[in-house]
């Protein structure tokens, strides 16, 4: 149950941080895509 949780709270905290790094994208892509590039792995 606890892994079932990580996995859901791991796939929210990817999608809340897709529209903020969407918008960080046109003024500051270099400091986006790294943490991007991390949360993928």
């Amino acid at each position: 149950m606890y892994v079932r949780n990580l996995g859901s709270l791991l796939l929210f905290h990817e999608i809340a941080t897709q529209p903020t790094a969407a918008r960080n994208d046109n003024s500051d892509s270099h400091a986006t895509t790294p943490h991007g590039n991390d949360i993928k792995r």
